[in-house]
């Protein structure tokens, strides 16, 4: 039974290309489907791509073609139009699937309540750094040692990204006005957050990316790209913001106001806004997160305060100058985090040189 189609959008790359359909199947257990769109490659590519949808090696496998290039997503949305599995995986060709990774995933969309979308550990720099040293044996180091974490997120890679089925159904696919895909993943969960669902990372499973392989070969005109698309993106959901949050009574206290302040600062968080928690003294970012059930968020920074209760105001005043002096943060809040509004901030305001260097969408 097939619980799970990856669909591979593929543009030339051969080499790459070749090295991730190897990967995949000396890594991954049976049950899925590989769902190749071959996006008008040249003939060499076209024809091993012919090849290997007919070898038994690489799993059950139906291979598309696209006439002209459609780009990423164009190539994306055919292969999600013809995908019927209970779960989706969109994965790049210039990437290396370590042991165990798709369990890892689905896991994650299993247990969690509200988790739609769920990319795995390869995409930093800090892990790919690690990992480059021996793929498979960090990925199991990572798989022993963090099984079942994951950690929530304001933004997604579609270089491996796992959704269930009845997310797309909701959804539709990806917009064509970011015709590269630069972007388009990050439009996606904005969409899907407008519906109740969220992101997370699993800390468990690794998908090594080489990153932007197929891009580069494209030329410089793919970084132009990517900033059309995140235009585009800031005007559709405006820009981050970067804040040092002092709330005005403990967090560690699991009541329900509390509670209600943990889950408007996580909202914020979801959204893409940078927030530093200025914590009270005695407080541990892992039990604030215990008290309220949370996993780490990839935007929330709780800073623990090393001066008794009276000193607090002080020293949240310097971290906030020295978040500040390192372009961390650009203001500081106080009051109830459920009051912090961001949505009166036009995108129009930002100067179009500082878009991708200070004001980023993601």
């Amino acid at each position: 039974m097939i619980s799970c189609d990856i669909i591979i959008p593929i543009k030339d790359n051969l080499g790459d290309t070749a090295g991730c359909l190897d990967w995949l199947a000396r890594h991954t257990e049976p049950g899925y489907r590989l769902i190749l769109v071959d996006d008008a490659s040249g003939d060499e590519t076209a024809a091993w791509l012919r090849q290997a949808a007919s070898d038994s090696r690489f799993g059950p496998t139906l291979l598309l073609r696209n006439q002209t290039n459609l780009g990423w997503t164009g190539a994306t949305n055919r292969g999600l139009a013809a995908s019927q599995a209970p779960y989706i995986c969109l994965m790049n060709n210039d990437t290396l699937a370590a042991p165990g990774w798709l369990p890892a995933l689905m896991d994650k969309l299993a247990r969690v309540p509200r988790l739609g979308l769920v990319q795995p550990l390869g995409n930093e720099r800090s892990i790919r750094r690690e990992a480059e040293k021996d793929i498979v044996a960090y990925g199991r180091r990572v798989a022993e040692r963090n099984r079942g974490r994951y950690r929530r997120l304001s933004y997604i890679s579609g270089f491996c990204l796992l959704m269930p089925r009845r997310l797309y159904q909701e959804l539709g696919p990806f917009d064509p006005v970011y015709p590269q895909g630069l972007w388009a993943d990050h439009d996606y969960l904005r969409r899907a957050q407008g519906l109740g669902w969220l992101a997370g990372e699993a800390q468990d499973g690794l998908v090594y990316h080489l990153e932007n392989r197929t891009l580069g070969a494209k030329g410089p005109q793919w970084k132009e790209s990517a900033r059309r698309g995140e235009k585009i993106f800031i005007a559709r959901w405006g820009y981050k913001r970067r804040l040092l949050w002092s709330p005005p009574w403990p967090l560690d206290d699991p009541g329900p106001e509390t509670g209600r302040q943990m889950e408007a600062l996580y909202a914020l968080a979801d959204r893409g806004h940078d927030i530093y928690v200025a914590l009270a003294h005695g407080e541990r970012p892992e039990r604030v997160l215990a008290a309220h059930g949370l996993p780490e968020h990839s935007n929330a920074y709780l800073r623990p305060c090393p001066l008794p209760w009276p000193l607090r105001r002080a020293w949240a005043w310097y971290l906030y100058r020295y978040l500040l002096h390192k372009k961390r943060v650009t203001f500081r809040a106080g009051g109830p985090a459920s009051r912090l509004d961001f949505s009166a901030l036009p995108p129009a305001d930002i100067p179009d040189h500082e878009v991708g260097v200070l004001w980023r969408g993601k």
